[in-house]
């Protein structure tokens, strides 16, 4: 059952939409100035809700652009990551490359200086040297270079005997005594060592092929 309270002072009843007292029912209220009558009211609550939803849709409105002006940052700051990342990449590989023609520039200084009567180009005999120390046996990295400076010295010692070869001048049509008309022959035309001349001679085809015969010969002839 119910209780009736009387003789209660109010100091304030604010009208809302849903008091915290939904059993307590105000059926008399008056107001300060003019009356406001049921459709005044209802009007009033009309444009307090209109201004409500413009102002909630503001806020919506907010949101979305502040949304969109994070994501815009996080695209831009990512584009700028992503072209840090390139150059920085570029960078790498531009040193990488430097410091391999670094490599290459002093293996070339040395092919030139340890094995200028081997056959082949500078860049091929470069590569062979990189090919050989860039094995992972030492032992067999260590013989096949021993095995390289062998045939050089002994090239230098066919060099600097009587006709680049070994052979005399009947011996004329044997490989050897051909690769030494043909380092001759180059020597002349150059006008370079004889050495130089050889060493020519054996970075063409037919001296390289030649060169091959000869040590067939030798071979055989060892036998």
């Amino acid at each position: 059952m119910g209780h009736k309270l009387t003789e209660i002072k109010l100091d304030e009843v604010s009208l809302v939409d849903a008091g915290a007292n939904p059993g307590a029912h105000i059926a008399l209220f008056k107001r300060k100035g003019d009356t406001m009558d049921i459709e005044e009211l209802k009007k009033a609550l009309e444009t307090a809700e209109a201004t409500a939803a413009t102002l909630t849709k503001a806020n919506a409105d907010l949101t979305a652009s502040l949304e969109k002006a994070k994501a815009d940052a996080e695209a831009v700051k990512k584009t700028a990551d992503e072209a840090q990342a390139t150059e920085l990449k570029k960078r790498d590989e531009e040193i990488a490359k430097l410091k391999g023609d670094l490599v290459d520039a002093a293996l070339a200084a040395e092919v030139e200086k340890k094995f200028p009567l081997t056959p082949g180009t500078t860049a091929e005999k470069v590569a062979k040297l990189k090919a050989v120390r860039g094995m992972s046996d030492e032992t067999v990295k260590k013989s096949i270079e021993k095995d390289m400076e062998t045939a050089e010295a002994g090239l230098a010692a066919l060099a600097k005997e009587k006709g680049h070869s070994g052979a005399g001048n009947g011996d004329a049509d044997t490989a050897a005594g051909k690769l030494n008309a043909l380092a001759k022959k180059i020597s002349e035309e150059q006008k370079i060592s004889a050495e130089q001349g050889f060493s020519k001679a054996l970075d063409t085809a037919e001296g390289a092929k030649l060169y091959a015969e000869m040590r067939n010969e030798q071979t055989k002839g060892e036998k």
